[in-house]
This record gives structure tokens, C-alpha cells and sequence, in this order.
């Protein structure tokens, strides 16, 4: 369907704008443009903070805040991925729920879901 297609576009452009990202930063250094180099480097840093912060908002407010603290810490490396796993949570597979729920995640399909909303 149309649906799936714009899905698949989408996770498309992010795995390229990541990737991209990466590749920029690279070749910032590599040609020793380090104004850039460190300016591009801070907006990827801060990205990662704030995807950190969304997942662990999203998937762990309801734990109290030394939890949380580990939860945004084990997803700070991986903050660019986290708009693709909030896309493959929102489909509410149910062994990604359950993994979620191993882990102490709550899933955003369970009830009583706290958020920053």
C-alpha cells in the first residue's frame, strides 16, 4: 500500500541523513576545517542528547530518576536510531513489546503511559 511506501521512503532518509551526517563530519576533520568540523560536531552531539532524552521520556518516565538515568544513558550512543525504533514501537509488534517490558520499557500501547505529554 501507499502507506508502507512512505514508511520505507522515510526510513530511508533517515538512514542516509545519519549516515551523511557522519560522512560530513569526516570529511570536516579529514580536511582540517575544525570551525566546522566542531560545529557539526556539536549539533550531532546535542541531536543525541535530545533523542536520548525523548526515548527515555517516552519508554521509562514511569521509573524514578536513577532508573531514568541509566535508561538515557544506555541510549545516548544509539540517539540517532531512535526515531526508527519510535516508528518500529508504534507498529506494537508484540515481541518488541515484550522485549520492551524485559527491559523494563513501557511500551507506548500499554495503559497508563507517562510521557511528556
Amino acid at each position: 500500500s501507499c502507506g508502507h511506501l512512505v514508511d520505507a521512503f522515510t526510513i530511508g532518509v533517515s538512514i542516509a541523513d545519519i549516515v551523511t551526517d557522519v560522512l560530513v563530519l569526516l570529511e570536516f576533520k579529514r580536511l582540517e576545517y575544525t570551525n566546522f568540523f566542531m560545529a557539526s560536531s556539536a549539533v550531532f552531539a546535542v541531536s543525541q542528547v535530545s533523542y536520548a532524552f525523548l526515548f527515555t521520556a517516552t519508554f521509562a518516565a514511569h521509573h524514578a530518576p536513577r532508573m531514568r538515568c541509566v535508561v538515557f544513558l544506555a541510549a545516548l550512543p544509539f540517539g540517532q536510531l531512535v526515531p526508527l525504533f519510535t516508528w518500529l514501537e508504534a507498529l506494537h509488534i508484540p515481541s518488541i513489546e515484550q522485549a520492551m517490558r524485559r527491559l523494563g520499557l513501557r511500551p507506548t500501547g500499554d495503559s497508563n503511559t507517562a510521557g511528556l505529554c
